[in-house]
């Protein structure tokens, strides 16, 4: 149909085996993505940890009432909605208490070159529903993610350098800065103004 669009998006881990002129001639924009920062990896921890203990509650409360529900309580399943809105306030305090005692601030910290999929992976391998059915007898730590983190792969540092040089060439953005810094002796200033509505600051920060 004349009238449909087509977006076709393109990932490469590997930027040193693309061909550049093929690749700028097909695909007309092309945006450098990094590893979250600090902040960043607080939130993603938070939220994906809150989000799995979430869940296991739930699934707990459900496994409960199906037992219930077996024994001949037949009160279980037509729970009224202020009874519903009790038991879903009672799932967020106790996911709130459960956060309250772990140190989230020393798993961003330890996750830095980890992205957000690397992350939600450990939390995900950790959290299951049968995990927080034991809380009461082994308690959720911080330290249960360090192993679970350590498996995941990690953007090194030169694969993150590599990244930074293949997106500054493909753009063409290394090209300007040099004609810029050439004419202008500056260059940085220049350079900063163009590029910021496209490049995240911590790709700025880090590369000059």
């Amino acid at each position: 149909n004349p009238t449909h669009r087509v977006v076709i998006i393109g990932t490469t881990k590997s930027p040193e085996n693309v061909d550049f002129k093929d690749i700028k001639e097909f695909f007309n924009k092309f945006i450098y993505i990094p590893t979250p920062d600090y902040q960043s990896r607080l939130l993603i921890w938070k939220h994906y940890v809150e989000d799995q203990l979430r869940k296991g509650l739930i699934k707990k409360e459900e496994m409960a009432n199906s037992t219930a529900a077996a024994n001949g309580d037949i009160f279980t399943s037509n729970k009224k909605p202020a009874e519903i809105m009790a038991q879903e306030e009672n799932i967020r305090k106790q996911v709130r208490m459960i956060m309250d005692k772990m140190d989230m601030s020393s798993l961003a910290h330890i996750s830095a070159g980890y992205a957000a999929g690397s992350i939600a992976r450990a939390v995900k391998t950790i959290v299951t529903w049968r995990r927080v059915a034991s809380l009461r007898q082994r308690q959720l730590t911080s330290n249960d993610f360090i192993d679970a983190i350590s498996t995941q792969d990690l953007v090194k540092q030169d694969d993150a350098n590599t990244y930074r040089k293949f997106t500054m060439a493909v753009t063409g953005i290394d090209k300007i800065y040099s004609e810029k810094k050439s004419a202008n002796g500056g260059g940085k200033h220049i350079l900063f103004l163009f590029v910021i509505g496209n490049i995240p600051m911590d790709f700025i920060n880090s590369t000059f």
